[in-house]
């Protein structure tokens, strides 16, 4: 994580994610906000679970991935 962040900062990686994930909402509507929305729930739960400590942030990235499980088109 140290090495990631030599190269961008926090708010720049998020805006950039928030771009990136968000783009399909303009084009598709709502088609694909489950999608959009399962996507950025696995990313939180990845970041909190495997880049954060503590006991609550992995109690976070285990119901952001439970959520996208529950949220998932298929």
């Amino acid at each position: 994580m140290q090495a990631a962040r030599r190269f961008v900062s926090t708010p720049a990686a998020l805006a950039a994610m928030i771009v990136f994930y968000g783009a399909p909402l303009g084009r598709f509507g709502l088609l694909v906000l489950p999608t959009a929305t399962m996507v950025a729930l696995s990313v939180l739960g990845v970041y909190a679970v495997l880049l954060r400590e503590g006991r609550r942030w992995t109690a976070l990235g285990a119901a952001a991935l439970v959520a996208s499980v529950l949220v998932s088109p298929t």
